[in-house]
């Protein structure tokens, strides 16, 4: 219907603006958007008169041409039984409903995959109490103190000089671990 009333509305604007047309006049009393253009005699002789009208997915043209006067009543009343036969628009119905229904479910696969996203977000944060400190830079997943002396393991702070986090890196000979930051002194009796 989009595209139909497009170009009605530029099939009408360049019959209006033409010198070739004898006349050029809209017709209101027309059930659909219509107008009306007549022209002079060809080298034949021959009259024409036309009426272009939209309805939906279609544009019509209905004309007469004939030597002499051409009978008005008889074009109306041809015009108006093709406006009759002409179906109605259903394929752009059809695509702009099967836009909405694909719109709306691309909508909601985004909106639950957003959903899913900010879930596992929030699942993987570990649960850290307000007092927590951030990490330290280059630490990988351990938690420490503000002040460095301890880190937290799910519960409970921990002293760094007394226990190591599991799973820290540890020096070559045993005597050192990592913090993300620092090799510190190992505890006595750590392993």
């Amino acid at each position: 219907m989009l595209w139909a009333a497009v170009s009605f509305g530029s099939s009408s604007g360049a019959a209006s603006a033409s010198s070739s047309h004898a006349s050029y006049k809209k017709l209101p009393n027309f059930p659909t958007y219509a107008y009306e253009t007549t022209d002079a005699a060809d080298a034949q002789g021959f009259l024409a008169d036309s009426i272009v009208f939209s309805k939906g997915d279609y544009i019509a043209v209905v004309e007469l041409a004939a030597k002499g006067s051409i009978p008005h009543d008889v074009l109306m009343e041809q015009s108006s039984r093709q406006l009759a036969l002409l179906p109605m628009a259903m394929a752009e119905y059809q695509s702009i409903g099967y836009g909405i229904i694909l719109g709306g479910a691309g909508f909601l696969i985004v909106l639950a995959a957003l959903i899913v996203g900010i879930v596992l977000l929030v699942r993987r944060r570990p649960a850290v109490p307000a007092s927590a400190a951030t990490y330290p830079p280059g630490a990988t997943g351990v938690q420490f103190s503000p002040d460095g002396t301890h880190w937290w393991n799910g519960q409970a702070w921990q002293d760094a000089t007394l226990n190591v986090p599991p799973g820290s890196a540890r020096s070559p000979d045993g005597g050192y671990w990592w913090d993300g930051a620092r090799w510190r002194p190992m505890p006595p009796g750590a392993r």
